[in-house]
């Protein structure tokens, strides 16, 4: 297996035990692990040794897998290694994921344009495809806010789930669609009720008609 293929798997590992981390919830303490994990990896990419400063940036992601000092690590030692499709992806993640958390910590606002820097000059498209899905977003966000019905705030969710704006689009450019209410059920028909009162003449008489109380009207009939 070669070093690409190795890192593949190493990548495939951690989606995976991040996905299952994910499920559980991911608790403070295992963001304070993964942010320890992610600055011993910045020292030892600064030393050189890159292979062991990808495995300590696995270990963050598995404890937290939007971790953006490790996102942002991997970036950078994918980018050293020239495999620039994988950096161009883990800027666009630590971008993201510092221009979240800039508001509890400023010194995520400089790395947040640092990523974005290197998003320009990996790929021209990033940014621009970045900013027509934000308006996207911000449309639809109209859209539901002028039509309330049940079929468009359907359609926007569907939108907004298929093309994974989520992961594209700033957290405050989302669009706030509410879910539509759940639909009453209808109530079920009122069945008529058969009187289950003897028969009368008059009944008898129509009841030859409907052959309803046949036997007891033609005893009835008989005595009269």
């Amino acid at each position: 297996m070669n070093s690409y293929e190795g890192n593949e798997m190493r990548i495939l590992s951690v989606l995976i035990i991040a996905s299952l981390a994910l499920a559980a919830g991911v608790r403070a303490e295992d963001k304070q692990l993964a942010a320890a994990f992610a600055a011993s990896a910045g020292k030892l990419a600064a030393e050189g040794k890159n292979d062991k400063a990808k495995d300590m940036c696995y270990k963050a992601l598995a404890n937290d897998e939007d971790c953006a000092e490790a996102l942002f690590e991997l970036a950078k030692l994918f980018e050293k290694e020239n495999n620039m499709s994988a950096a161009g992806d883990f800027y666009v993640r630590a971008g993201r994921e510092f221009g979240k958390g800039e508001a509890a910590n400023p010194a995520f606002t400089s790395k947040r344009l640092e990523a974005e820097t290197k998003i320009k000059r990996l790929n021209p498209y990033a940014t621009r495809f970045a900013t027509v899905m934000t308006d996207y977003a911000q449309e639809l966000g109209g859209i539901t806010k002028k039509s309330t019905d049940s079929l468009t705030l359907e359609e926007a969710g569907d939108r907004v789930s298929s093309l994974r704006l989520a992961s594209i689009v700033p957290p405050d450019k989302m669009p706030q669609i509410d879910k539509p209410a759940p639909k009453t059920p209808a109530a079920p028909a009122k069945t008529a009720k058969t009187s289950s009162s003897p028969p009368t003449t008059k009944t008898c008489r129509r009841a030859s008609r409907r052959r309803k109380w046949l036997p007891t009207c033609r005893s009835m009939l008989k005595r009269r």
